[in-house]
């Protein structure tokens, strides 16, 4: 193989691996924008990946998203475009969307998130891309904290520490750095959660594990 500069082929378990990552993946996105936008609807909450394939709540989600009501006609396809088109996402086939695929259903709902983001998000960067800008608030506001490297959306968050000093950064008193350094990652996770949605009202897009 080293030789020839043929690739190895990956084991049956490496494969294995990777679809479960995946699949990992999907079910963390699925159970985030059922979430969020159950916090946004007050009626007929969504449940599962069903419903969020359903035309009714992405309509619904992207009239608040972006201030303009939807006229939808009945046909899957054209309300799949009309969708697509009021929060110009141009990346997902209306296909693909009526057809209820995985990819493009997740694409879709993160399209949503982000058309909300430029309506709702603070006036001097609501402009800028959703992801880079929450990284940067992240790093402004942690960075006097030993404790906190924010460099991702992954790993930097996995001990809870960062979520733990963006609330402290915001009031002191809502969190004790010396019992958060004695606690456990989950430990910590679940206080930041449950403080975040005591005190400011911020829904669990998350679940701790």
């Amino acid at each position: 193989m080293l030789f020839t500069g043929t690739a190895a082929k990956p084991k049956r378990d490496e494969k294995k691996e990777k679809k479960t990552d995946r699949d990992e993946k999907y079910d963390i996105q699925e159970s985030v924008f059922v979430r969020w936008g159950n916090s946004l609807l007050a009626n007929e909450p969504l449940k599962d990946f069903r419903d969020l394939c359903d035309l009714k709540y992405i309509s619904s989600i992207a009239t608040i998203a972006t201030g303009t009501a939807l006229t939808m006609s009945g046909n899957r396809y054209e309300d799949c475009c009309t969708v697509l088109n009021s929060i110009n996402d141009t990346k997902t086939a209306p296909q693909e969307l009526v057809e209820s695929q995985q990819k493009a259903v997740m694409s879709t709902w993160w399209s949503l998130v982000q058309a909300f983001w430029k309506r709702f998000g603070p006036d001097p960067i609501r402009e800028e891309k959703l992801t880079e800008a929450i990284k940067q608030w992240c790093l402004e506001v942690t960075k006097d904290y030993e404790a906190v490297s924010v460099c991702d959306f992954t790993s930097s968050w996995r001990d809870g520490y960062a979520f733990n000093c963006l609330l402290h950064s915001f009031d002191n008193k809502l969190v004790d750095l010396e019992q958060i350094a004695q606690s456990t990652a989950t430990e910590r996770i679940e206080r930041a959660f449950a403080t975040a949605e005591k005190e400011f009202k911020v829904a669990r897009l998350l679940s701790v594990k």
